[in-house]
């Protein structure tokens, strides 16, 4: 997760810095000080602002036979379990 300072998060959002402030002091983007007193915005807040949200992936396989809601549940958690996994580095895919 990507954590941005004020400057790069205006940009990034394309708002002046004091319009970031102000929508930070309001509750509008979530943010946070650092010990120093320097205020953080983690990009999934600035996304969630801006109405993103996170790109699911899913594997699938060919279906040779019809298959049950349980099953297909079981399918996609544990593909959300893998992508989880490579995000976070623990689970790599070789071939």
């Amino acid at each position: 997760m990507k954590i941005y300072k004020i400057t790069e998060a205006s940009e990034y959002l394309g708002v002046s810095i004091n319009t970031l402030k102000t929508l930070a002091n309001n509750g509008k983007i979530k943010s946070f000080k650092t010990t120093g007193k320097h205020r953080r915005f983690r990009q999934d807040d600035l996304d969630a602002y801006m109405g993103v949200e996170e790109e699911k992936v899913y594997f699938f396989e060919p279906l040779e036979k019809e298959i049950s809601v349980e099953d297909m549940q079981k399918i996609v958690d544990a593909n959300e379990k893998l992508v989880k996994e490579l995000k976070d580095g623990t689970n790599t895919i070789s071939e």
